[in-house]
């Protein structure tokens, strides 16, 4: 049977919400304080924790085939700090949100971190992608027809520099299908993306998503700071200072000692545990986080927590004129943006079934997981309905 937890709502109950209502209804009464809701009764708060409830539980009976449906709200303003989980492998009641593949949500730690290392002065956007990778990588790509002279980190954030997706290659998903505990290496991975063809564009001219040119950022992190992937997003990122405790590089560091128990993700009707992460570990995705850990990060990203510089959120949330010629609301440097309930919010999705979104405009935060491949499009649709009734909570407050 679905089961649907609360694990945290910050608002003022019982009798101290009696008596704040009260005190509020008298500041109206005498016309000292702008009221939006009258006497005491049931504030928007309240309809809205209703509302998200249902919304798990409504996700979870229209999706049997997904083992768990995750949901984490934030609207400080409300205030409120709600999550809920409903399906047959859900936590229960008052667990802590459990860890789970996030796939490509983790581009956007990638991203950042590459930001923070143009803050610190070590790398420059606009280098030649020549003088930032190991010579073997650059002899592949120039085989392969890449003018590694002109092709630029900025270029790999913004997935404009014309590279094959290795990740939705045919050749790579009958590899993963036929030997599915291959252990890949990235040199592997950057092959196949080469000898599917020739770039798809000349660098810097169209938008084209692709996990292969972060593959390749991973390893410039490498290059230019001289650690691992896992150290230097960590240090880069400073995890201890946000407060993010439960995130980690699957298999290529330890797993946190405190980390909330892995809970079941399903690739079609396969445990996805039943693929090596080296499918998906080296930058393009690769994290293990929790809802918790990730809404944190993105709200830190939104709010210029995580950089030194007043700009760098501003550079990072800039979409490409590239990504708007596609037809969609566009996408920056490892981070898309939408625009929904008259709100414009900035995240990305997982593979796996992960979705964060970040609304500045209301300081609302969403991050939802539905763990089953084959409920992605539920996945989003329940996101949406979130932001929506987030929005409109805060904008009737």
């Amino acid at each position: 049977m679905a089961r649907t937890r609360l694990a945290a709502h910050v608002v003022p109950t019982g009798a101290l919400r009696v008596a704040l209502m009260a005190v509020l209804w008298v500041f109206c009464t005498l016309g000292l304080a702008a009221c939006a809701h009258g006497p005491p009764g049931r504030a928007p708060v309240d309809d809205l924790v209703l509302a998200l409830e249902r919304l798990v539980r409504d996700t979870a009976a229209a999706e049997p085939r997904a083992p768990a449906v995750l949901l984490h709200v934030q609207a400080p303003r409300l205030p409120l700090r709600w999550q809920g989980a409903a399906g047959p492998a859900a936590n229960p009641a008052g667990q802590p949100a459990p860890s789970l593949r996030i796939a490509s949500n983790t581009k956007t730690f990638v991203a950042a971190a590459v930001l923070r290392l143009v803050e610190d002065g070590l790398l420059d956007l606009d280098t030649p992608l020549a003088r930032v990778s190991p010579p073997a990588t650059v002899a592949t790509l120039r085989a392969a027809g890449y003018d590694v002279d002109r092709l630029t980190p900025l270029m790999l954030l913004q997935h404009t520099g014309g590279l094959r997706d290795y990740a939705t290659l045919k050749a790579f998903l009958d590899r993963v299908s036929a030997a599915p505990q291959h252990r890949w290496t990235r040199a592997e991975q950057l092959q196949l993306a080469m000898i599917d063809g020739p770039p798809l564009a000349a660098p810097g001219i169209a938008f084209h998503y692709s996990d292969t040119g972060y593959i390749l950022l991973g390893e410039v992190i490498e290059t230019v700071t001289g650690q691992s992937m896992p150290r230097a997003l960590a240090e880069l990122l400073a995890y201890r200072r946000l407060g993010i405790h439960h995130t980690w590089f699957e298999t290529l560091e330890p797993s946190p000692a405190s980390a909330p128990a892995r809970t079941l993700q399903l690739f079609d009707e396969v445990d996805a545990a039943r693929f090596d992460p080296s499918i998906d570990l080296f930058g393009g995705g690769g994290l293990v986080s929790n809802l918790d850990d990730l809404a944190r990060f993105y709200r830190a990203v939104l709010r210029g927590e995580v950089f030194k510089r007043p700009g760098s959120t501003a550079t990072m949330l800039a979409v490409s004129p590239q990504s708007l010629a596609t037809g969609g609301s566009g996408y920056g440097m490892g981070i898309a943006r939408l625009e929904h309930a008259g709100v414009i919010c900035h995240g990305h999705g997982g593979f796996w079934g992960t979705d964060v979104w970040h609304c500045p405009a209301i300081d609302v935060t969403v991050a939802a997981a539905v763990t089953s491949t084959r409920s992605r499009a539920a996945l989003r649709a329940m996101t949406m309905q979130a932001i929506g009734l987030a929005a409109q909570a805060s904008l009737a407050r």
